[in-house]
């Protein structure tokens, strides 16, 4: 069995007069019991959300609630073993594989009088070739 870490859901619970209809935003509409008390499950992710709730009465009157939520994280369900060789791997891979050499350069710079400086890029010489570049053709 596994426990997602979000998200996670919540149950949203109130109450309006009998033979109003509630519509939470994006769920629909939501059946009241006859005592006017409603329940809705919703997903809560670990940022900032609102819902918005309207309540239509029998008479057409309308009245509109905003609710703010915030999800969690729970970290005691984050997987750290993997967590933890992924990081190892990329520390590694990063500054090199474990029985390998690295080969390390350094650049050179020019440097005006005034301190500007632009780094010495090596240049190559490049030979034209005649038509047919002088390669053998398959």
């Amino acid at each position: 069995m596994t426990t997602p870490i979000w998200p996670f859901s919540a149950r949203l619970a109130g109450a309006s007069e009998p033979g109003t209809t509630v519509e939470v935003e994006g769920l629909g509409h939501q059946a009241l019991d006859r005592r006017g008390r409603f329940t809705v499950e919703t997903t809560l992710w670990p940022w900032p959300q609102t819902i918005r709730l309207r309540a239509t009465d029998g008479s057409g009157n309308v009245t509109v609630r905003d609710v703010s939520l915030v999800g969690g994280v729970d970290y005691r369900r984050f997987p750290w073993p993997t967590i933890l060789a992924a990081v190892l791997l990329i520390f590694v891979a990063g500054s090199g594989l474990l029985g390998t050499r690295r080969r390390r350069t350094r650049g050179e710079a020019a440097v005006s009088s005034e301190g500007r400086w632009a780094p010495a890029i090596p240049t190559a010489e490049i030979e034209e070739l005649p038509p047919g570049g002088g390669l053998p053709l398959r």
